[in-house]
């Protein structure tokens, strides 16, 4: 039974078959197109009431991630209004999930993950610098050296995995989990960082190829030096040829040089354990003698630990092996885990005892001799194949390399985040090879090759993964501190404050190997930061760095409640009142230089109609999206309502939150207030003394067209203060002036009026006050007695509908005035009148057409009574 109804099965089975969805996925790999397999959910008999859909995968899809876009639930207002109309069959048939599989290989975690990241660890270092890492560190340093090493992997990995567990994990790698994990911004740093490094690390394997090859036929050398750059080269030709033929192909390879490598690995035991010694190569057999001269360091001029470290530190950095190639798993989020620590592990052990075999069985003088002979070689059983897995890892280190570096810059090059890589988006053959970042790695390892040798390559490697790790690891302490509830990953084995150690312990290390370049790793890390910082990248991913701001900000709102407020910190914060924002973009654009207060902007409109009838329209309008492509900082809040009056009221109450609350109202002068009916006209002026009577100041602005203002080097702005209102018509202004377009070639007039008599007085007043409030500008005191013009007179009486009086006689001699002193002003700002009882909407609106008919840009501005100025410390 199901809420009254019985529920009827399809062709889909039960959970069961979910959790082996692999086995139901399996495609063949000549098959380029993607395949879905389709599922009926469970399904009530009535098809038309509001429980009649379950709950989908279906409609929980991305069409960035997926492919596929989401399928469509029914509306809400369907189910209110009844209007699902479905019969049986239309019901039978209707869209369901599917689950849809990418194109790629399907590599289970053994041959996709765990030999990967073997071989990549099992590289040339191990054969060539294991045994000198003993000699100069000693087996207790060397053994130091190991673990510190492997914990930094295993920090790093376990961050990996809680990442790679959140969520369905597609192709790109790092790049692509620390991106949506963390953002653009990060991700585009790990990205690059580790794209470089693993290009280098390509170098450093193939160099160590080389030594090898020259140390087995270094009779025919010509030159030691060039002749290891000749045959890097080759081994670079065979990495990139062997890449050119597809993963599926490198992973064959790779199997095929596991096997040669494990055979190395058992000569070199066996005839470890089998040796008798061999005084020529310092060889003594198996010995606590030979163990305990090779327990203390011996370190030769110019190294010490650290400097062993960072030439041993890139044997471990193959875990990322696994992870550049997650788009070609069957199931990223099991075989990343499993297969990378399982690998880690094992070759950490491996590490140890053979670095453990080599300090018992050679003198100290035979293991620090790397030039002559190797001692993996030359103790084993059968050297042969100890030289066969010494050119296994080189090349197969070089391989796994090759392959996953390219995958991850073209993961890069198609987010777009940096448009100058868009010719690497471009993947070929049906398997979407990345054939251009082939050629861009092998170019950056041949440059490395022809300029470097081995051991000036690896502590470039080292700091440019410890950088890697060190950001990796910050991203995934950030993600759990963020408390996102997307963050839910199936692996619970991390802690945050693990990964916070961890990317301390990289950064640390970092100025420990080389503070150069450490330096010039974090400056070039830096800069790509910044570069995309600037450049907003139009993405959302849904990263933890978006989940910590809206953590800040939920939290800084909470502290911001429990504080009071001060005069001295006070913001104006407006409510710009317009009927549309994409009409008004003069007014929106003026606005924006009011803005240096750094006080909230809502952009607030009214919708006038029914809620119901207008409910989409609202959303639609309320959508950010305009005032983002213009990129205007401000908020849009739009009601529906069936007045004008109305809608303001309920904006007035209800815009903002907390503290962050508009203070002050904008909106814009009713030109054609003449020749609107009295209805009309009485709602504007009614919204003018609602604002008033909510305790909000009030701005009226007027030829606000961008193109009005004067730029020049001579412009001034006129603040006509003649009322006191708490100082927010003075404070706008001075704001106004330190935007960008008036900050050097603007300057404040402020203007009063007084008798005649006391007009030097007042003027020392009021330079006196504008001084205490550290406000700079001339101050200009006029005759506030005078007869006002016949012209103002006449324009006074064809708009006003009340005979005149001193109010009146006051209004058109200050319009006489303003038009005299600020004709040519920037912008002129003016104490507006207060819509008093007894004033008539004409009479009123005669008032505002007087004081801003200059035809500069005029906000008619007066504060809330509320001190906006202090000139206290």
């Amino acid at each position: 039974e199901y809420m009254g109804g019985s529920r009827t099965r399809s062709t889909l089975a039960t959970m069961e078959d979910v959790d082996n969805v692999e086995m139901m996925f399996v495609t063949p790999p000549a098959e380029a197109a993607e395949t879905e397999l389709e599922s009926k959910a469970w399904s009530r008999q009535d098809p038309n009431d509001d429980y009649s859909v379950p709950p989908e995968l279906a409609y929980y899809r991305d069409a960035n991630k997926d492919g596929v876009a989401p399928s469509k639930r029914p509306d809400l207002r369907s189910y209110l209004t009844n209007e699902i109309r479905l019969n049986e069959e239309q019901f039978e048939t209707m869209e369901v999930p599917s689950i849809v599989r990418s194109k790629g290989y399907n590599f289970g975690w053994i041959e996709g993950v765990a030999i990967r990241v073997l071989l990549s660890i099992f590289g040339v270092l191990m054969f060539l610098r294991l045994n000198w890492v003993m000699a100069q560190a000693g087996y207790l340093g060397g053994l130091a050296i190991i673990v510190f090493a492997a914990s930094v992997s295993v920090i790093t990995m376990t961050g990996v995995s809680a990442i790679a567990t959140n969520g369905q994990m597609k192709g790109g790698g790092l790049y692509i989990l620390i991106s949506r994990s963390f953002g653009p911004e990060f991700g585009v740093v790990v990205g690059l960082m580790f794209c470089t490094a693993q290009s280098f690390a390509v170098a450093l394997n193939l160099s160590g190829f080389a030594e090898g090859i020259l140390i087995l036929q270094s009779e025919y050398a010509i030159s030691r030096e060039w002749d290891a750059k000749v045959w890097a080269i080759f081994g670079l030709i065979f990495s990139i040829g062997v890449a050119f033929c597809g993963a599926n192909f490198e992973v064959q390879a790779q199997k095929v040089l596991f096997v040669v490598m494990i055979l190395a690995i058992f000569s070199f035991l066996i005839g470890v354990c089998a040796s008798d010694g061999d005084a020529s190569i310092g060889a003594v057999g198996i010995s606590s003698e030979a163990l305990a001269k090779n327990l203390a360091p011996n370190y030769s001029e110019g190294q010490s630990w650290v400097t062993i470290f960072g030439v041993f530190f890139p044997a471990v950095t193959g875990i990322s092996a696994g992870v550049s190639v997650s788009g070609d798993l069957k199931d990223p989020a099991v075989a990343i885990p499993k297969g990378t620590f399982i690998a880690i592990f094992a070759s950490t052990a491996i590490y140890m005892i053979m670095g453990m075999l080599m300090a018992a069985s050679f003198t100290p003088e035979g293991l620090i001799n790397i030039h002559d002979q190797i001692d993996a070689i030359d103790i084993s059983i059968v050297p042969g194949l100890v030289y066969a897995g010494l050119f296994a890892a080189a090349l197969s280190s070089a391989l796994a390399l090759m392959v996953g570096c390219p995958r991850v810059f073209m993961a890069l090059a198609r987010d777009d985040v940096l448009t100058f890589l868009a010719p690497f988006k471009k993947g070929y053959t049906s398997k979407d090879e990345p054939i251009r970042g082939y050629l861009l790695c092998s170019t950056v390892a041949l440059l490395a090759i022809i300029s470097l040798d081995l051991n000036q390559v690896s502590p470039i490697v080292t700091n440019f993964y410890l950088m890697t790790n060190c950001v990796v690891n910050l991203s995934i302490a950030n993600a759990h501190f963020a408390k996102s509830p997307g963050w839910r990953p199936s692996y619970r084995y991390y802690s945050p404050w693990v990964s916070l150690f961890g990317s301390v312990q990289c950064f640390t290390c970092m100025f420990m190997v080389d503070w150069v370049k450490a330096i010039i790793t974090i400056f070039f890390s830096i800069a790509i930061y910044q570069y995309v910082s600037y450049k907003r990248p139009n993405v959302n991913w849904g990263g933890s760095a978006m989940a910590a701001r809206h953590t800040r900000a939920i939290q800084a709102l909470y502290h911001l409640e429990e504080s009071r407020v001060h005069v001295k910190n006070y913001r104006p914060q407006f409510l710009i009142l317009v009927d549309d924002p994409t009409k008004h973009l003069d007014t929106l654009k003026f606005t924006s230089r009011l803005q240096k207060g750094r006080g909230i902007v809502i952009i607030a409109r009214v919708i006038l109609g029914n809620y119901s009838e207008k409910v989409d329209e609202q959303r639609s309008a309320a959508d950010n999206k305009f005032l983002l492509e213009h990129k205007y900082k401000g908020f849009m809040d739009v009601v529906v309502a069936p007045s004008l009056l109305h809608g303001v009221n309920s904006l007035l109450q209800l815009s903002g939150i907390g503290k962050l609350k508009p203070n002050t109202v904008l909106l814009g002068y009713k030109s054609r207030w003449q020749s609107v009916s009295e209805a009309e006209l009485s709602e504007y002026v009614d919204v003018v003394r609602s604002c008033f009577f909510s305790g909000y100041g009030v701005g009226i602005m007027r030829n606000m067209e961008v193109d009005a203002i004067p730029f020049s080097n001579k412009i001034t702005i006129d603040v006509w203060w003649l009322v006191e209102d708490g100082g927010l018509t003075l404070l706008l202004p001075y704001l106004m002036r330190r935007h960008a377009d008036f900050r050097n070639i603007c300057s404040l007039r402020v203007f009063g009026l007084a008798p005649s008599s006391v007009i030097e007085t007042e003027r020392d007043r009021l330079k006196d006050m504008l001084h205490k409030f550290r406000i700079f500008g001339e101050v200009v005191i006029l005759e506030s007695d005078g007869v006002p013009s016949e012209d103002t007179q006449k324009r006074f009486h064809s708009m006003a509908d009340q005979p005149d009086d001193l109010r009146a006689n006051y209004f058109m001699h200050l319009s006489d005035l303003i038009q005299t002193h600020s004709h040519k002003a920037a912008i002129v700002v003016v104490s507006l009148p207060m819509p008093r009882v007894g004033l008539t909407n004409r009479t009123y609106m005669a008032y505002l057409d007087l004081l801003s008919q200059t035809r500069r840009p005029t906000i008619l501005l007066r504060g809330n009574q509320e001190s906006a100025l202090s000139y206290h410390s």
